[in-house]
């Protein structure tokens, strides 16, 4: 086929494509149908520009180089927090829970901690013992109660549970 007829056969498929979307009438004024290395572009009856409900634009998708740089940051300080929680839990898990501060334990933070604090609890170790006097579930029941936030009570559940089955053998 020679350039000419390559040509000739874009603006063909965009002559269709225009005048399949307006009823035969050929393309509308204002409406850009693109034809670009022999694929045609625009016409909203063309599945590179379908509009259905699975491609449509979503609201919460970012729409500027702005919004798309704090989503890729967002992202990526996700993917720091999760990296860390894991390093806190394996460190947690892996050494002695003696002298350590409550704050160490995965799922415990600043506002955690301070929580625990007022009723005396310090140490790790001391929350060790309230999870082996009351048991996984008053435990999670009682962490509750204090206003821990439900995710940081299965982390420091997880966490102390964990570190009971590796240091203290308790059955399951």
């Amino acid at each position: 086929m020679t350039m000419a007829a390559a040509k000739q056969s874009t603006i063909e498929r965009a002559n269709y494509y225009g005048r399949a979307l307006n009823g035969g009438r050929g393309t509308v004024r204002g409406s850009r149908t693109v034809a670009v290395n022999g694929y045609v572009y625009g016409s909203l009856n063309h599945p590179s520009t379908s509009m259905s409900p699975s491609r449509r634009p979503s609201l919460d998708r970012p729409r500027n180089i702005k919004e798309i740089m704090k989503f890729l940051d967002d992202e990526k300080m996700k993917q720091v927090k999760l990296r860390q929680q894991k390093q806190k839990f394996k460190s947690f898990v892996a050494e002695p829970m003696i002298g350590r501060p409550v704050i160490d334990i995965p799922g415990i933070g600043e506002i955690e901690a301070d929580r625990l604090y007022r009723h005396d609890i310090t140490k790790a170790s001391d929350l060790r013992e309230v999870f082996l006097d009351l048991g996984k579930e008053e435990f999670i029941d009682w962490l509750v109660y204090l206003g821990i936030p439900e995710p940081n009570v299965r982390e420091c559940t997880t966490a102390i549970n964990s570190w009971c089955l590796r240091h203290i053998r308790l059955s399951q």
